[in-house]
């Protein structure tokens, strides 16, 4: 299978600047209205009522809403994966309202943050899977609500981790939004390796 990623420009400061502005904003990007949990299809951990959870977060632009949204989960250990290219690395360029969320976020209690490349799926992928194989909770979340590329990779690791589960965000609502492409595509092939007769007597 192969995966085509044609990267934007996200002009964080900018683009919180304009949706703030609306009424009856929430000060979001991309969406509007409360986010839902949705769990994908066959990416779900096999303990199903878990006694404790590990929540590992691939974070994208939106933190003020990301906050709550992982609260929920009550994580007992909270891995965030941050974008090394993003203005969340600068966090002066932001709203105060998100420079306030992203410090409540990383003083969370038992977080750990890595800042990785967007492109990097092969290093989401071996961290999402080594962040599994260091926690004992019954289930670990990812959170794919940041980028496509790091979502891909969440879902790859949960493929050969049996307590991993793969969650998205479903907004009320997706705001319209003119992204200009900056030049950088980035392809993935992805082989499976999946033999059934292996599993035949």
């Amino acid at each position: 299978m192969d995966c085509l990623y044609a990267e934007g420009k996200y002009p964080l400061s900018k683009q919180h600047e304009a949706s703030a502005s609306l009424a009856n904003s929430t000060g979001s990007i991309t969406s509007e209205g409360v986010w839902e949990s949705l769990p994908i299809p066959f990416f779900e951990s096999e303990s199903t009522i878990p006694n404790h959870r590990d929540v590992l977060v691939t974070l994208g632009g939106e933190v003020g809403l990301t906050l709550p949204f992982i609260e929920k989960y009550e994580p007992r250990r909270l891995g965030l994966v941050m974008i090394s290219e993003s203005e969340v690395q600068t966090p002066d360029k932001l709203p105060k309202s998100e420079q306030y969320a992203l410090s409540e976020l990383q003083g969370e209690p038992n977080v750990e943050r890595v800042n990785l490349p967007l492109s990097d799926v092969i290093g989401t992928v071996k961290y999402s899977i080594d962040f599994c194989r260091r926690s004992s909770a019954d289930t670990i979340t990812g959170l794919a609500i940041g980028s496509k590329t790091h979502a891909l990779a969440l879902g790859i690791a949960a493929l050969s981790q049996p307590r991993m589960e793969v969650i998205c965000r479903i907004p009320t609502r997706y705001t319209t939004l003119d992204v200009e492409a900056n030049g950088s595509v980035v392809g993935f092939e992805i082989e499976d390796r999946f033999e059934p007769n292996a599993y035949l007597s």
